[in-house]
């Protein structure tokens, strides 16, 4: 298990982007990636994903209000929504199968994210801790899970993003 990413959502993305990279300097920054659309299956969301090490950080804004992140920023505005933590894919399956059993509340079914090859799976906000936590893994074959899986082509766009100033930190 790896700790993956911190997600926040934000109003402006690009005003978000400038002071992150002013928080962390672009020679703490491996890459920036510009995400449109990223569809999880409940939000589409636009913004910038920015590679740091050793955990990465996730600018979004929610297209809509309709969604759980969306809904989030409307109800407590910007800020943490969640974080992501990568498993192996068998480990990724077993977790999945042992929460449902358990009880917990995760996603009805897994999300397959075409474009970067990525299955995942969402523990809810019903926790003790009130913070979503979304559960991911890097496929390398056909999830044992696939007729529990929904097939999604996303995001609509991907690029990596040039910032021309240089911040030291």
């Amino acid at each position: 298990m790896q700790f993956g990413s911190i997600n926040i959502l934000v109003n402006t993305p690009e005003t978000a982007l400038k002071a992150y990279v002013k928080m962390f300097g672009t020679n703490n920054i491996e890459q920036i990636i510009r995400l449109t659309g990223l569809n999880d299956g409940v939000d589409i969301v636009d913004g910038y994903f920015l590679r740091t090490h050793p955990i990465h950080i996730g600018l979004f804004k929610p297209r809509s209000t309709a969604g759980r992140m969306g809904a989030s920023l409307a109800r407590y505005g910007e800020g943490i929504h969640h974080i992501e933590i990568h498993l192996a894919q068998d480990t990724f399956e077993e977790t999945y199968l042992r929460f449902k059993y358990e009880g917990y509340s995760v996603s009805e079914k897994i999300t397959y994210v075409g474009k970067f090859s990525e299955a995942l799976f969402w523990l809810e906000e019903t926790g003790e801790q009130g913070l979503p936590v979304k559960f991911c893994t890097k496929t390398t074959r056909s999830l044992g899970l696939w007729k529990d899986t929904i097939y999604l082509d996303t995001p609509q766009k991907f690029e990596p993003v040039t910032y021309e100033e240089e911040i030291l930190r």
